[in-house]
């Protein structure tokens, strides 16, 4: 049964204030889209085998049909950090008024001064409604330029002794691809006058989802930046492998001899969608030109749109593909459901991610976390986090669509070798990054915090 909202009181209906508190904030929590819901419910179910009670902070658009696994929810916030995509996608000149008065009043701020308060309002509303106190904890897993800036400025209003715990999390790049990116330099600042009234690794703990863009963090912020791996949360069992099988053959209509090829998720420039129909073009030449036997194989292909929408690149290159569709290219056009994404998934051999190398270079990604843990070989962009990952656990990397598509080919044709090395190392990543483990993190982070401080 679906817990209720918190009262505004900050009671929880039918829990009891004795047990520990994680508000997991998620603006951006309205849908199955993105990898929000699918880390969102790993965070709960992480939370909870810790003897937490999980409330879930998120979208006011929120979509009631979810599952929250016993989550209460509580739509918090109004706006995430694709709405000014979405907007500058839906922007017309009637709009251009509004959009001039808002460069003339920019032009005595300061450069990039973060002026857009609706998270932080909204933030702050539900925490005071919630009681949150210092004895609660609050987990933000994707943050970004609005959201990491809010909540320093949160801080600054409250005294240590008071405040709740805050674990703050990011997969972006500040320096690169990360949304509402704000003044890094001024968020430095930030960090340290707050590390100097000793808020930092006692009330305030940051991660990276990867460990080298943790080091990154760190060196680019001057503080300690830990990391907090996306949980291996999507694995192959009994009821998932016997849904795959028959969305294979029911709904893909694909044999079982041909190796599935897929690409999950949205189709985006930044994930590579648009080299696709090159890569295909190539790996066609090269099995036509091969002297060798090489396994048969089917493109399946999520190009379902992203939350703004499918950009002229996006919409050419999906064109391209429906031109050479054929028995193996399959296009799935329309948004799929968190059931038929999971059955994608394990149905699937290969799992193809071309990212863009200045947008991936230190960023993470659920999609790889999940083709990881479901034991399947990972075709990538070398020179990103996907290739590393790539190449780590069992699979292949390539330097641009030609590489890529050579990589594919020698899967196709060494699929055995290839196989046994993914699922072997499959195992090991599963028990390294569990889902049990992952808020463990952030309670072993206070721990190492209080023996430091009683040293």
């Amino acid at each position: 049964m679906r817990k209720m909202s918190p009262s505004p009181s900050g009671a929880l209906p039918g829990n009891s204030r004795q047990m520990p508190r994680l508000f997991i904030i998620d603006p951006s929590l309205k849908d199955i889209r993105g990898h929000h819901y699918m880390l969102t419910q790993a965070a709960t179910l992480s939370a909870q085998a810790h003897g937490f009670d999980v409330t879930w902070l998120c979208s006011k658009e929120f979509n009631n049909t979810l599952q929250v696994g016993g989550a209460n929810v509580r739509p918090t916030f109004s706006s995430s950090m694709y709405d000014p995509y979405i907007r500058a996608r839906r922007g017309t000149l009637s709009s251009l008024p509004h959009a001039v008065n808002n460069i003339l009043r920019r032009k005595n701020q300061p450069p990039n001064e973060h002026k857009d308060t609706s998270f932080e309002s909204d933030l702050k509303e539900a925490m005071q409604s919630l009681g949150a106190g210092p004895d609660d904890r609050l987990l933000l897993h994707t943050g970004d330029g609005q959201c990491l800036p809010a909540i320093l400025r949160i801080l600054q209003t409250m005294e240590a002794a008071e405040a709740p715990s805050f674990h703050v999390a990011t997969p972006y790049d500040p320096a690169g691809v990360m949304p509402h990116r704000t003044n890094m330099a001024a968020f430095s600042s930030e960090l340290s006058r707050l590390e100097m009234r000793g808020f930092l690794n006692r009330k305030l703990f940051l991660y990276a989802e990867n460990s080298p863009l943790a080091a990154h963090l760190s060196e680019l912020w001057s503080v300690q930046v830990g990391t907090l791996p996306v949980p291996a949360f999507r694995q192959v069992h009994g009821a998932a492998a016997a849904a795959a099988s028959t969305y294979r053959r029911d709904v893909l209509q694909i044999p079982s001899d041909n190796l599935i090829i897929a690409s999950l998720g949205s189709a985006r420039t930044e994930k590579g969608f648009h080299h696709i129909p090159e890569i295909i073009r190539s790996v066609r030449k090269m099995i036509g030109e091969s002297r060798d036997p090489v396994r048969k194989a089917t493109f399946v292909l999520q190009a379902s749109p992203q939350i703004v929408g499918r950009n002229k690149t996006i919409r050419r290159a999906i064109g391209e593909l429906k031109a050479m569709r054929s028995s193996n290219v399959k296009l799935l056009l329309e948004s799929l459901s968190e059931t038929e994404y999971e059955a994608l998934l394990h149905a699937s051999e290969v799992i193809l991610t071309p990212y863009g190398e200045d947008e991936y270079r230190f960023r993470s990604s659920g999609i790889v976390t999940e083709a990881i843990a479901a034991g399947k070989v990972l075709v990538a962009s070398a020179n990103t986090y996907p290739g590393a990952m790539a190449k780590q656990y069992g699979g292949a990397a390539g330097d641009g669509p030609d590489e890529i598509a050579a990589a594919i080919v020698d899967v196709c044709r060494n699929w055995k070798e290839y196989k046994e090395r993914a699922r072997e190392r499959s195992a090991k990543f599963r028990d390294e990054n569990t889902v049990r483990g992952y808020w463990r993190i952030c309670l072993d982070a206070e721990a190492q915090s209080a023996r430091m401080s009683h040293a």
